[in-house]
């Protein structure tokens, strides 16, 4: 059996044991290597930062920002109207029929 001694009275050690469990309750859904990522993420100094703290969230939101901005430009083409639609793609009509 291999025992250890501890330069810590037992006192100490049971206040480290309470503020250990006290963290483990704060970040209990969290990794320890997502802590670290976010930690990390928060030094760096990027400009995309405010759409969230994981990387993979910023590239997300990034994506559905271009697709949105794409949706909104391509609605304001004219030759898109109900008619065009109802005829399908291969047989779009441009102008006023």
């Amino acid at each position: 059996m291999i025992t250890s001694k501890s330069n810590y009275p037992p006192e100490e050690i049971g206040h480290l044991a309470l503020i250990h469990q006290e963290l483990n309750r704060i970040v209990a859904p969290a990794t320890p290597q997502s802590v670290v990522l976010i930690r990390n993420e928060k030094k760096s100094a990027s400009h995309l930062r405010f759409l969230g703290a994981v990387p993979i969230v910023r590239h997300i939101m990034v994506t559905s920002m271009f697709f949105l901005l794409a949706f909104i430009c391509i609605e304001q083409i004219e030759m898109i109207d109900i008619t065009n639609l109802n005829n399908g793609f291969c047989t779009t009509t441009v102008g006023k029929p």
